[in-house]
């Protein structure tokens, strides 16, 4: 698949096309994108000869095209969002274990990581995940994901356990995560049956089947 953009009304224009990042032998293929908030930049998630464990985020200027020198590895599960300016972006990582370790290991402690463009992602730190916070408590096998929308005036710092339908969630005011200070406050546990939730502004919208078989739409604030 290859990656358009349109400015406005204008014309489509190919952004990238994977086909000739083919190298050495290797094929890539675009398995997801985020763009920055403002559109002027975008993550885009590329996967070699369609291995997931390989998959790793590069980052384009969308104006002309080019991608940055950011290169960040280990991070299959995407990026969770960006920061206002665009300087800074949140992904999710997996953890760099030993060769010989066991397969399941790269899954347990997935973390949530701040990226600012042109450093190294030996620079990156964990903002949401296992060990950060004694306010919120993590299983190994959990994934932390920190998730930044520009709609919501709230960090969602949502917990996956496995392929488990329903989630975890947590909350902070998105100043207070931004200046690495974040007072957590908890939305909904796996009692309360949570498939899925938003936000816009203070509101928060989830959707649950919790006595409710054919689900239900709630909003709290």
């Amino acid at each position: 698949a290859k990656l358009y953009v349109r400015g406005g009304a204008g014309a489509e224009r190919v952004l990238l096309d994977p086909a000739t990042l083919a190298a050495s032998g290797h094929h890539f293929a675009l398995t997801g994108f985020t763009p920055s908030d403002d559109g002027q930049r975008i993550a885009v998630k590329l996967t070699p000869d369609g291995s997931e464990n390989d998959a790793f985020i590069r980052i384009y200027d969308v104006a002309d095209g080019h991608a940055l020198s950011d290169v960040l590895q280990r991070s299959d599960f995407g990026v969770t969002g960006w920061s206002a300016d665009a300087n800074e972006l949140y992904y999710m990582r997996f953890q760099d274990v030993p060769p010989g370790a066991a397969p399941t290991a790269r899954y347990q402690n997935i973390r949530t990581f701040v990226h600012r463009i042109g450093t190294p992602q030996s620079a990156d730190r964990a903002v949401f995940g296992r060990g950060l916070s004694p306010a919120v408590a993590f299983g190994e096998n959990e994934f932390a994901a920190a998730i930044v929308d520009p709609a919501s005036n709230y960090v969602f710092g949502l917990i996956i356990n496995g392929v488990q339908n329903e989630k975890r969630l947590y909350v902070a005011p998105k100043a207070q995560f931004e200046r690495g200070k974040p007072d957590w406050v908890k939305v909904f546990d796996y009692t309360d049956e949570v498939t899925d939730a938003t936000g816009r502004g203070d509101d928060i919208y989830i959707v649950t089947h919790k006595n409710a078989p054919r689900f239900a739409v709630l909003k709290t604030s």
